[in-house]
């Protein structure tokens, strides 16, 4: 009897430790998931209304992918995400692609070049606005002056450097001030800054809201000087706002517009990034529905070339499928 009690005893200590081992023994590491992740400019504004519904598509197509969002200071910030492996994807707007793609402007001889076009998504509207009772009227005339343009990372400064150059101005002759849209048009309105250069759809909620308030008006930007540099660069589209699209407004206001691309990394596979052209494709009117700016850019543009280039897997597609249809 006593033998058998030993090796019951027995039997049950093994089974306790072993057990016991089952339940500490280390766990092999989850591998990570895969990744589609997508910069933008934080909210609200166009380009973040437009990546909730791009990032909404991703969602639904590539099941079992992190399709998140990562909101950013706006172009370069978005760009630099993607040189460091932090985004996949970027809205960015085209001027800002091109100088940090070529290494121009604000990048002399730092180009960053491993990223490609996917779309484009429209244009943005260019908004220089001041106090309701300032006596400025012309970009001239900002000299010494506190000007708003866009927060560090946004990659406004760009725009707004090519606009001096174009006035022949330089970027010593007034006082720049990094302020996100928002912050900026509260600046404006409150006599904190004396203009502000912001970037948004036509018509845009946020400069709608602002005007609405009687604090503000526009000032245009026009004359031969910014024909030259819309004719000479491609990168800045001759603009009308139109009188009655913001309140307050006493006739039509000139102005430009910028491109604006989604990108993504180089490195994409080349299923995905034929994947994520069909899916633009099927996709765009959702993208559209996402802002009111947005509903005017017609389908066929959307695979409008710029100077960054397409990924090489939807060059070799087109020959491939000439007779395919961008709508």
């Amino acid at each position: 009897m006593k033998k058998i009690i030993m090796v019951l005893l027995a039997v049950s200590l093994f089974l306790v430790s072993a057990c016991h081992k089952k339940e500490t023994a280390p766990q092999p590491a989850a591998a990570p998931m895969p990744q589609l992740r997508l910069a933008a400019d934080e909210g609200p504004n166009t380009n973040a209304r437009a990546a909730v519904a791009i990032s909404r598509l991703l969602s639904l197509h590539f099941d079992g992918l992190d399709t998140s969002t990562l909101s950013t200071a706006g172009s370069l910030a978005s760009l630099d995400l993607m040189k460091q492996g932090k985004a996949d994807l970027a809205i960015v707007q085209q001027d800002v692609a091109e100088a940090v793609f070529s290494g121009k402007a604000l990048y002399e001889g730092k180009p960053y070049q491993d990223f490609r076009e996917l779309c484009y998504l429209g244009s943005r509207t260019l908004y220089f606005l001041v106090p309701r009772l300032s006596t400025l009227s012309d970009i001239r005339e900002l000299k010494d002056c506190k000007v708003a343009v866009g927060a560090p990372g946004s990659g406004m400064e760009v725009t707004v450097r090519a606009l001096l150059r174009a006035a022949h101005m330089k970027r010593q002759d007034m006082v720049f001030q990094y302020l996100s849209d928002q912050e900026a048009l509260s600046a404006v309105a409150s006599g904190r800054v004396d203009a502000a250069l912001v970037m948004g759809g036509l018509p845009d909620k946020e400069i709608n809201e602002a005007l609405a308030g009687g604090a503000l008006r526009l000032i245009p930007l026009e004359g031969a000087a910014f024909e030259e540099l819309a004719e000479r660069t491609g990168l800045y589209l001759p603009t009308t706002i139109k009188l009655g699209t913001y309140p307050y407004m006493e006739g039509p206001v000139s102005t430009l517009s910028v491109p604006v691309l989604l990108v993504g990394t180089s490195s994409l596979p080349k299923e995905r990034t034929l994947a994520l052209r069909s899916l633009l494709q099927n996709g765009v009117g959702e993208i559209k529905k996402s802002d009111v700016s947005l509903l005017s850019f017609p389908n066929q543009t959307l695979f409008t070339p710029s100077g960054i280039p397409f990924p090489e897997s939807w060059e070799s597609s087109e020959k491939k499928n000439p007779g395919e249809s961008s709508q």
